[in-house]
């Protein structure tokens, strides 16, 4: 018997991991089950399902017998755990469980059952053959479904390396955030409205709190503008108009201490931008129209303008 790894089949002549990470390493099963059958009873929680007690008094998740394709609402609540995944990366470079774990996810809803992370891979596949994104291995452009694929196979395989940490981890995390943009792109395939694009929610801010407050709040979360209802209306606070309004202030402590609602109505007030509107069910082709240099739109109901989501340029790319 042969003493090469059958999961270092060579790919165009090397193996995935060769060509991605330079060495292989051991298969987990997902949430750090020993095997695609042995499903614990916190596993369920793990994947969004629920689980119950068969005929035999076995703990298994109850599963539709046939899977049905994924819709609107699920691409985008998918797509958003994603997302969210990837930012939780760019906090912590060592994070690339976030994004396995998203995938897992998926790929369970995909298979209609419980597996390990190479028993999605078929189904994962598929999905990806629908994503327009290519990946460049070594400076070469490489068809979305084959890099994929070589992607995901090295991801699989080195997933848990010895290490897991320093150099190796951030290079694998580095290869998770391309897997998940590839899943991401193909999620959003034949999605136009902007209700599935939208960050739902937001955080806003109020007329009672100070100006530091709402600085702290901007800084924070990284925010270039933040809603605010004034006066009946919707409106954007640019970090722009609010480093400018502290700057011309000869009082930083003081101006910093104002109610936001006396900033607005000082000497010197704070000038807000009308906020660009639009409904849930807009498409998303005519939303960038309003979001002249990159400002974004806000996403309201039709009656009384109850705000539900948010979605900037980054949010449709």
């Amino acid at each position: 018997m042969s003493g090469v790894d059958p999961r270092s089949r060579p790919i165009f002549g090397r193996s995935a991991v060769q060509i991605l990470f330079g060495r292989a390493g051991p298969e987990r099963s997902p949430a750090g089950l020993n095997s695609p059958n042995e499903v614990t009873a916190s596993a369920p929680a793990i994947f969004g399902l629920q689980s119950g007690v068969d005929a035999k008094g076995s703990t298994a998740p109850h599963l539709a017998e046939a899977v049905s394709p994924l819709i609107a609402s699920e691409r985008s609540h998918f797509r958003t755990e994603l997302r969210a995944a990837r930012e939780a990366c760019a906090r912590d470079a060592e994070a690339f469980d976030e994004i396995l774990f998203a995938v897992e996810r998926l790929g369970c809803r995909l298979l209609g059952k419980f597996g390990d992370l190479g028993k999605y891979e078929q189904t994962l596949t598929q999905l990806a053959s629908g994503s327009a994104v290519p990946i460049v291995v070594h400076g070469s452009d490489v068809a979305p479904s084959v890099s994929f694929t070589q992607l995901f196979k090295a991801i699989r395989e080195a997933r848990n390396d010895a290490l897991h940490q320093g150099a190796v981890a951030r290079h694998l995390t580095a290869r998770a955030v391309e897997l998940a943009v590839i899943l991401e792109d193909a999620l959003v395939g034949g999605l136009d409205e902007v209700q599935h694009f939208m960050v739902k929610n937001p955080v806003t801010a109020e007329a009672w709190q100070t100006v530091a407050a709402i600085r702290q709040l901007m800084l924070a979360n990284a925010f270039s503008y933040i809603p605010i209802s004034w006066q009946g209306e919707w409106h954007l606070l640019s970090d722009f108009e609010l480093a400018t309004f502290l700057r011309r202030s000869e009082d930083r402590r003081a101006a910093m201490a104002q109610m936001l609602s006396a900033a607005l109505a000082g000497a010197q007030a704070l000038d807000l931008l009308p906020a660009p509107k639009c409904l849930p069910q807009a498409a998303v082709r005519d939303v960038i129209q309003q979001m002249d240099g990159g400002v974004p739109v806000l996403v309201v109901t039709a009656e009384p303008g109850h705000l539900l989501g948010i979605v900037s340029p980054a949010d449709i790319l």
